[in-house]
């Protein structure tokens, strides 16, 4: 019995460590501000709001960012490749900022998985005073559709690389 006991504790230990676990936030949403186009005509709007998502931390390596919501509410700085494995949307909080920063050789934020290229969707608050930059080499932000619908977004490519502005 003894022995069973501690084999049975044994296997749940190891399924328990296995586990991936995510910082998931359901209690307080975040507001994020978006915008509709009819024609040539585009309205803000402001109630947007996020109940399960991942508050980014700052990295000195590699990170994955899965399918899902993602909040930066600080200074948050990752200093290596940020890869997407799904859609991924992003609220940079008022007052926070996300700085994303590769080598010569490294994409600041990559999309690309095989046969797949996902999307970016970046929102803003109602200030929009949040604000990612993002450096690095020859793609420095690689996915199928950037969507930026707040906040102040920067991409800045070595001598070789493309980036764009605000």
């Amino acid at each position: 019995m003894k022995r069973k006991l501690s084999t049975t504790l044994a296997l749940i230990a190891t399924m328990l460590s296995s586990l991936s676990l995510t910082a998931y936030a359901t209690e307080d949403p975040v507001s994020y501000v978006y915008y509709t186009v009819d024609g040539t005509t585009a309205t803000m709007h402001t109630d947007g709001s996020a109940t399960s998502y991942t508050v980014v931390e700052s990295s000195s390596s590699a990170v994955t960012w899965n399918e899902g919501w993602y909040v930066v509410s600080g200074d948050v700085t990752i200093a290596n490749r940020i890869t997407l494995n799904g859609n991924v949307d992003l609220i940079l909080c008022d007052g926070a900022t996300l700085t994303i920063t590769g080598d010569e050789y490294e994409i600041g934020i990559d999309g690309y998985d095989g046969d797949v290229v996902y999307d970016l969707t970046v929102y803003g608050q109602s200030e929009g005073s949040g604000s990612m930059s993002v450096t690095g080499g020859p793609a420095i932000i690689n996915v199928n559709y950037l969507t930026i619908n707040g906040g102040s977004v920067e991409a800045i490519g070595d001598d070789y690389g493309i980036g764009f502005g605000e």
